[in-house]
């Protein structure tokens, strides 16, 4: 019977219920407010690393300070920790996470350098930071985001004053500490935001060379053809905002609009694959220049500044919550994970149409048992799960739910490292 089982997870799917409506939708997301940091600041990073969320540098308008620091949060608990301070003093840097280290790239330094190469590595485990590779190109309020285990940065500029900016794509892969250049952003521009969804790269937003206007364009880069296509809009042109991936989506989040030098709280939602924007429920307070980041099915946003530039600390939490249509799902359904690829935290959804016993189980491609996920008697209804496959060699896997002893549906996952 083992070998049997063995044999049949290799199938991408096997459904034994009659497929029909899903039945689940997502409700509009609540925000609440949490922990403050110790620190006021804006133009700094946030980043996740096992359950941790890693907030560094930035500037403090309160102060006049350019900030080293960097405070630990513990979503479960709510507490900071401070840990050791970047080598490099900077902010409007941005980062990046790979295999467990955070990557500190170009911004602006102590001396107001607009646009460094300095590239800082920081491990959490052992709270150490380590100098790596520069910049090819030299950089501050530019973009990144981490995709199949490399650094795409994007955007930004050299200089305060009659900036440079910088338009190819430079890619940092942290097993080789080395750089390569890409294709050029169609559209010049600084003060961006990135995400990385489904293979590909989005630009959004930010400011243009000419008259520092502001953009509400959207921009999509395929790293396997190294390629930019032109997707739809941002409904509210705005720069300084900040977009996290979330459930397959991208939540455009705050700003600032250079025209009418308004700071936003507003909050949109793009759509990949339908390439159609929606518009959430808004950030309680406007910001710019905040961190923000995806942990646990939720979006974290970090501190920023408000139209009288005074830098904040206070934290938000923006949840969406998977409602079930009428309550009731139909069938059995395992859903893709997402994000797939991943690397390396995705999400597990599925829906169980009556309560029972049920198994959720992670095997290799040679039917072993990696993980278990779900195991027990569950109610009816829309579950999720989240899987850490950070001690796992990159590679496929599969994805199986049992119940009542029955295997019900597979889904294959990619891991990427």
């Amino acid at each position: 019977m083992e070998v049997e089982m063995k044999a049949k997870v290799l199938c991408v799917t096997i459904i034994v219920f009659a497929i029909v409506s899903t039945g689940v939708v997502s409700a509009q997301g609540t925000w609440t407010q949490v922990a403050d940091m110790p620190t006021a600041r804006g133009t700094h990073t946030a980043d996740v690393v096992n359950g941790k969320i890693y907030v560094m540098g930035g500037y403090d308008y309160n102060t006049k300070e350019v900030l080293s620091s960097v405070e630990e949060y513990d979503p479960a608990t709510g507490i900071w920790t401070i840990k050791k301070d970047m080598p490099a003093p900077r902010f409007g840097h941005y980062s990046g996470m790979v295999n467990g280290m955070i990557y500190a790239i170009g911004g602006v330094d102590e001396d107001l350098t607009y646009g460094i190469t300095t590239v800082e590595e920081y491990d959490p485990a052992t709270d150490n930071w380590t100098t790596k590779a520069p910049l090819p190109t030299p950089r501050w309020a530019h973009a990144s985001c981490e995709l199949n285990g490399k650094i795409y940065v994007v955007g930004g500029g050299i200089g305060m004053q009659n900036p440079t900016f910088s338009g190819p794509i430079d890619v940092y892969d942290p097993g080789t500490d080395t750089w390569t250049t890409k294709a050029n952003m169609p559209t010049l521009r600084s003060c961006l935001s990135c995400c990385a969804v489904n293979g590909k790269i989005y630009a959004i937003g930010g400011l243009t060379p000419q008259k520092l206007s502001t953009l509400g364009t959207m921009e999509e880069y395929d790293p396997e053809t190294d390629t930019w296509t032109t997707k739809s809009p941002m409904p509210t042109p705005r720069a300084f905002l900040s977009a996290c991936e979330l459930r397959g989506k991208i939540y455009a989040i705050g700003g600032f609009v250079n025209e009418s030098k308004e700071v936003l709280s507003t909050v949109e939602v793009y759509d990949p694959i339908t390439d159609i924007w929606t518009t959430e429920n808004s950030l309680p307070v406007e910001r710019e220049d905040f961190a923000a980041c995806t942990h646990d099915n939720a979006i974290y946003v970090f501190g920023g500044e408000n139209s009288g530039s005074v830098s904040f600390a206070e934290v938000y939490v923006f949840d969406i919550p998977i409602l079930v249509e009428d309550s009731v799902p139909v069938e059995y359904t395992l859903f893709q994970n997402y994000p797939n690829p991943f690397n390396p935290v995705t999400t597990i959804r599925y829906n169980l149409y009556q309560s029972g016993m049920v198994k959720l189980v992670v095997c290799n491609v040679l039917g072993e048992k990696i993980a278990t996920l779900a195991d027990g008697f569950e109610t009816q209804g829309s579950h999720e799960v989240i899987w850490n496959a950070c001690g796992c060699a990159g590679g496929v896997y599969f994805c199986r739910i049992e119940s009542g002893g029955m295997e019900i549906m597979t889904r294959k996952m990619l891991l990427l490292k």
